[in-house]
């Protein structure tokens, strides 16, 4: 079988998508697996077709819908194990994309949905002739990866790490007004919706900026590495470097490898919170700058994951007790797995072995 992996930013993915490669591999040593950059999926459908039996993407939305139709009239197999599977208000973000993205599902053979919550959900509001012809829990794919880290982690302390997730409102690789117009195509929701949502994420960056300044202050010992969203600009954060030494601004190598380094995670709404809390860094959320949590929208569970800080004083108390007291937070499974899926360090394993039931074509091709 020969299956082909679409990478979307090599940092945060391709540590759970090389172990999943690794357990297909090991159902049978003549399967083969290809990563594809996700800029090269175009280039690999249009030159490559014949060379696949199976294509697992990285999502359903507007940007992947015409390459998953291609790829279902080409006879390739289609998977979606959507990258950012949790997010939005009671971890169901998803189901907004998913909605717009109706007409492209029935093409998808196998859907994998990170937890029973999201499943549960999009089969109440998404009709029956627009579902995927196969929909599992598969879990988070990283929890495995996150998982082989936690049995020989030692952790350095070099570092309090802050973590930006600010794209909506300052994208680096578009301008705004393309942002915005990209966006509509991807959620379904009204202009207006949007642009409110902007105007909010505007609004917490500017607090999140004025916190890290003070903070950064505050702390002049301790060394901060601030790393923004992949997709954010980071200019506003390079000013932070330049003014402070203890500040430095980075977005190299995987965030669980900068994880294994840090003493604690600062962060508002962002889901590196779960690999924080499932390694026993303490995650802590600026979660005062969400000033209005039943209009703003926000990764709700990935903000509830940790120490929640209600002012900024009680931000710096805290991680002051934090750097005193080496103190760790329990890691609550029981309230995550119905969105992340259980934490058990099979999910790469329990998802090849359903690739390889669903979609064995082993005997075809000898």
């Amino acid at each position: 079988m020969k299956i082909g992996i679409i990478v979307d930013h090599p940092n945060r993915d391709l540590p759970s998508l090389c172990l999943l490669g690794e357990k297909l591999i090991e159902k049978n040593s003549r399967n083969s697996v290809i990563l594809i950059p996700m800029y090269k999926i175009s280039w690999v459908l249009k030159y490559f077709p014949n060379k696949f039996d199976v294509i697992i993407f990285n999502f359903a939305r507007e940007a992947n819908q015409k390459y998953i139709t291609r790829a279902h009239n080409y006879g390739i197999k289609t998977i979606v194990y959507d990258q950012e599977g949790v997010g939005g208000k009671k971890g169901l973000g998803l189901l907004n994309i998913l909605s717009k993205s109706r007409n492209v599902l029935p093409f998808i053979d196998l859907y994998c949905f990170w937890g029973k919550n999201q499943l549960t959900n999009f089969e109440k509001i998404i009709e029956k002739k627009y579902h995927p012809k196969k929909k599992i829990v598969s879990g988070w794919l990283n929890s495995d990866y996150l998982f082989k880290l936690k049995k020989k982690f030692k952790n350095k302390k070099k570092y309090i790490l802050i973590n930006s997730n600010f794209s909506g409102c300052d994208p680096k690789f578009n301008s705004l007004s393309n942002e915005i117009k990209s966006r509509l195509k991807t959620f379904d929701i009204s202009k207006k919706e949007l642009l409110d949502r902007i105007f909010y994420q505007s609004k917490r960056k500017k607090n999140f900026l004025h916190t890290v300044r003070i903070l950064i202050k505050s702390f002049p010992k301790k060394n901060f590495l601030l790393r923004p969203h992949p997709y954010e600009d980071d200019k506003k954060y390079t000013v932070l470097q330049k003014k402070y030494k203890n500040c430095k601004v980075s977005n190299k190598n995987s965030i669980n490898q900068v994880l294994l380094n840090a003493e604690m995670l600062l962060h508002v709404d962002c889901t590196t919170a779960i690999s924080s809390s499932f390694l026993n860094i303490p995650a802590l959320s600026f979660d005062w700058i969400i000033q209005n949590k039943e209009t703003e929208v926000f990764n709700e569970i990935a903000n509830n994951a940790g120490i929640k800080a209600k002012n900024i004083f009680e931000l710096k108390s805290t991680v002051l007790s934090l750097i005193k007291n080496n103190k760790k937070t329990d890691f609550r499974n029981n309230k995550l797995i119905n969105y992340y899926g259980k934490f058990d360090g099979k999910r790469c394993k329990n998802l090849a072995d359903i690739i390889y039931k669903e979609f064995n074509f082993t005997k075809k091709n000898l």
